[in-house]
């Protein structure tokens, strides 16, 4: 498929970028262009590899609910952090799933937006978009991503580390949680590293949607700029009769690029409805899950122990979660406010 030349500006470079390294995390191309600008060997390696980390990780995502039935001894903690986590994998990679499935739509949404509706263009305007979408992604990277997953690294290790505990970041079907052999501990290793590749590829589709979400909202604003600046035209030299013309083509081209942005607002729910939908739901019923198990916790020391000493990690397991699902739930519906009005 062959495309007119795209505009250089600051926003087709920072989606190639984001496309680019999309592709080195999951292996797919969202760019409208089909060459991705690697070495042709280096794509070789990676697509076969590729492939075979993507078995894998089903693999870890579909065994983990089989950790309740394989452990044996788990505490009611362990048995709800591994229904969350398990329930939790498994809608976000079926979420990643449906994005990988409708890449083309994606594809066709990015040439939308970096290559038709360029014929109106407003560089501050572009400035201020750019702005929010990297704000957003140091808050989704960092705080969505990078600090609770090193969070649960640093829990796991300090526990194996002062309690002579197990390094156990997510509960396994094997090997098992007193299991202290060396093929045990490596095993664990390996499968932290898996859930950081299953994480890793959901915030790579994350980002794109919110970059996309964030950019499609923006077009509204260019458009309206665009017709507050058309009195201009009168300013200039020329006729009456050629104003009125150059007049009424520039609002032809309104007409046309909002016409575009409402055809991109629909393929962007199309395409995300499943996601954003879905995301919602998973923070939602997994934030009701926390408060209830810090409720249970608290009424139950209450009672038993007389005192409110429920352990220090798992205030920190449950703040930590409704922290992360919180800030997912502001992202989506601040994003879908200014995208879909």
């Amino acid at each position: 498929m062959k495309f007119k030349s795209i505009f250089p500006n600051s926003s087709t470079r920072y989606f190639q970028m984001l496309t680019q390294f999309i592709y080195i995390v999951t292996a797919t191309n969202f760019w409208f262009v089909e060459d991705v600008k690697l070495p042709s060997n280096f794509l070789k390696v990676y697509n076969l590899v590729s492939k075979f980390l993507e078995v894998i990780i089903i693999t870890f995502v579909f065994t983990g609910f089989g950790a309740s039935y394989t452990q044996k001894n788990l505490t009611d903690k362990q048995n709800t952090d591994v229904f969350m986590k398990s329930t939790s994998s498994l809608c976000i990679y079926t979420m990643y799933g449906c994005i990988i499935y409708k890449r083309e739509e994606i594809k066709q949404l990015l040439f939308l937006l970096m290559v038709t509706l360029k014929e109106i263009y407003n560089d501050k305007i572009e400035k201020q978009m750019m702005m929010k979408i990297k704000i957003y992604m140091i808050g989704l990277m960092f705080f969505g991503c990078a600090a609770p997953m090193m969070s649960y690294g640093l829990e796991g290790a300090f526990h194996a580390v002062t309690s002579n505990a197990t390094f156990t970041t997510v509960i396994p079907i094997w090997p098992d949680l007193e299991d202290r052999r060396l093929i045990a501990g490596f095993t664990r290793i390996l499968i932290y590293i898996v859930w950081l590749l299953l994480i890793a590829h959901v915030m790579a589709i994350y980002s794109l949607i919110i970059s996309i979400s964030i950019c499609l909202g923006y077009q509204y604003v260019n458009l309206c700029e665009y017709f507050l600046n058309l009195h201009n035209i009168f300013d200039g030299e020329g006729s009456q009769e050629d104003w009125e013309t150059r007049y009424e083509e520039a609002v032809k081209v309104g007409i046309k690029m909002h016409v575009i942005i409402l055809r991109c607002v629909n393929q962007l729910q199309s395409s995300c409805k499943v996601v954003y939908g879905g995301q919602v739901l998973l923070n939602v019923c997994v934030m009701l899950l926390l408060l209830i198990q810090m409720m249970v916790g608290l009424i139950w020391k209450a009672i038993y122990y007389s005192s409110f000493a429920y352990p220090l990690f798992s205030y920190i397991s449950v703040v930590r979660y409704l922290t992360i699902h919180l800030l997912y739930l502001n992202i989506i519906f601040r994003t879908v406010h200014q995208t879909f009005p």
